[in-house]
Formats: structure tokens, sequence, C-alpha cells
């Protein structure tokens, strides 16, 4: 979960991804993200925001959920066309939507970007062994390559 504190509200931000299965393929696989309010020690659900992918189609973890989010948060305009949102092009299924203002949207993907780029720990097999000299100081430090 990412938690934000956006001013007026504590928030969490959650991802569920439907997994693939072979036995039962299902036609569409979704990446759900659910806001909720953290209150004292409780969890009240504010939105969900959901993304589909066809059974053919493939797209990366981040970008249903970056896709999830934005249908999340959303202040919608519905268009009567197409029935979708004008703006994050999602099925306008519900009239509900989470109202914040810009400045707290922006907290929101803040927070979202913090977490998803947050620095990844370096691989056991990338590491030097630490009985080794690193191969630039085998012949010190004032040898310039030529005898």
């Amino acid at each position: 979960m990412i938690y934000t504190d956006i001013g007026r509200l504590k928030l969490g931000i959650m991802f569920t991804r439907s997994k693939y299965d072979k036995d039962k393929p299902a036609k569409t696989r979704t990446t759900t993200c659910t806001i909720v309010e953290l209150l004292d020690g409780k969890v009240k659900e504010l939105i969900v925001g959901e993304t589909r992918c066809g059974r053919s189609d493939n797209f990366n973890k981040e970008e249903g959920r970056k896709k999830a989010l934005s249908r999340a948060i959303c202040q919608h305009v519905y268009n009567p066309i197409t029935k979708k949102c004008k703006k994050c092009h999602g099925k306008f299924t519900s009239y509900l939507m989470l109202r914040l203002d810009k400045t707290e949207r922006l907290l929101v993907w803040q927070a979202y970007f913090a977490k998803a780029q947050a620095p990844k720990a370096p691989k056991k097999e990338d590491l030097l062994p630490t009985n080794t000299t690193p191969p630039e100081n085998i012949y010190g430090l004032g040898y310039a390559g030529a005898d």
C-alpha cells in the first residue's frame, strides 16, 4: 500500500491485478486501483479505478497501475456518444468520483512515483567480492598503461 497525506485526508493506494490462468482463460485481465481513507486504525474505501486488458493484449504492470490510478482520481466528464469519460477514457459505469483538486491529485501522483521508482538493492551477483581488488587499481594510481 502506498500512503500519502494530502492535507485534509490521509489516503492509502492499493493495487490488485488479476492473474492469467491457462485452465480458465478470462476474456479480459484487470488491474484495479483502490483508494482508501485511513482513519484511526480503520480503513474506508473511497473509490476504485479499473483498467482492462484483452486476452491477446499485454501491458506491463506499471502501465496498468498508472491507467487504473488515473481513472480512480479522474474528475470525470461524461461523453454521451462514446459513453466514456472524455479525460481518462474509462467506461462510465458509475457517477461516483473522488473530489480532489489539482494540487491534491498532484500529491497522489508524487506519492505513487516516489514508491514506484524507489531504488532497488543490487543483486548479489552484481556485487564485487570483498577479497579482490577492482581492475582499475591493479597497477596503482599512477600507472598510465604503457611500459
